[in-house]
């Protein structure tokens, strides 16, 4: 009697891989919110904003926002943990509170404040609220447009912030509140023309000018 054949072994079933996106899809989803929360750090790093830069950073962030939500709820739908999602998701976020944060226009005025100083001790003291002196057309890398006594204090606007409303950088040697218009001391008058002083560092303020 012959011997039964041996039965030959049932290949192994292939093992599925994980499904993973293309590699484009990867690097749109980290560099894309990395270039909207870049863009809109620089648009907050003047006083009062860049508007169009601004705008154009609030839309790729919008853009980055929607890519990322697709992809995740593709990845979710397939059941797949993909980092460049998540990466990029942080980045975003991470960003966008930093650029609202006015972290980008303090350390943008510290990489340039030796030159800012310089400044502060060039004008002579307004004589009834007149400049006195030149005005410099640049303090550090940012663009002066012109200049104003105010007060105490010196006012320098930069022409690539606000849109509506003047904008700028203020020394106030005896604070912000001895630098405002007379139509602050009148109580029967409309206050919305104050400028708006916010702290940068010692007697440097930015501010936001809506009467000018």
């Amino acid at each position: 009697m012959s011997a039964p054949k041996a039965r030959s072994p049932k290949p192994m079933p292939t093992p599925r891989l994980p499904w993973q996106p293309p590699l484009a899809v990867l690097i749109i989803a980290i560099a894309l919110p990395a270039v909207a929360g870049v863009l809109l750090a620089w648009a907050n790093s003047v006083p009062g904003s860049q508007v169009i830069m601004g705008v154009i950073g609030v839309g790729l962030s919008l853009v980055a926002a929607s890519f990322l939500v697709i992809n995740g709820i593709i990845c979710f739908a397939r059941r797949t943990l993909v980092p460049a999602v998540i990466i990029g998701a942080v980045i975003l976020v991470g960003l966008f509170v930093f650029a609202e944060s006015g972290l980008p226009l303090r350390a943008r005025f510290e990489l340039h404040r030796a030159a800012f100083d310089e400044v502060a001790g060039q004008p002579l003291p307004p004589k009834e609220g007149v400049w006195q002196g030149p005005c410099p057309t640049r303090i550090g890398n940012f663009p002066i447009s012109r200049c104003a006594a105010i007060g105490t204090g010196f006012l320098y606007y930069e022409p690539e912030g606000g849109l509506l409303n003047g904008a700028g950088f203020a020394y106030l040697p005896e604070g912000p509140e001895r630098a405002q218009r007379p139509l602050a001391d009148d109580p029967t008058a409309d206050l919305s023309g104050r400028i708006v002083y916010r702290p940068l560092a010692g007697d440097w303020y930015s501010f936001i000018d809506p009467a000018w």
